[in-house]
């Protein structure tokens, strides 16, 4: 199964934090299980050396708008490094 990192980004772009998506079989399963979390912080979901999504800190939405996170796989923190 892939291991998905999902970058948290600074305001000035440089990556702050990095965590391992373990157990997300697919894109669409890495993307819902980010989304949930990209709420007030910049974020990137990487395979590898592919982007998958970019998250923009999402600070002005409402809370009827916030998305709704699915049953997720155990999110495992990594060290930060680079993309």
């Amino acid at each position: 199964m892939p291991v998905y990192k999902l970058y948290v980004l600074s305001a000035a772009g440089d990556v702050s934090d990095c965590y391992d998506l373990v157990g997300c079989p697919d894109d669409a399963r890495a993307i819902a299980m980010s989304s949930s979390r990209a709420r007030t912080r910049t974020m990137e979901l990487w395979l590898r050396d592919r982007l998958v999504q970019s998250f923009p800190a999402a600070t002005n939405r409402s809370r009827s708008e916030q998305p709704t996170s699915i049953a997720e796989p155990e999110l495992g923190r990594s060290p930060s490094q680079p993309i």
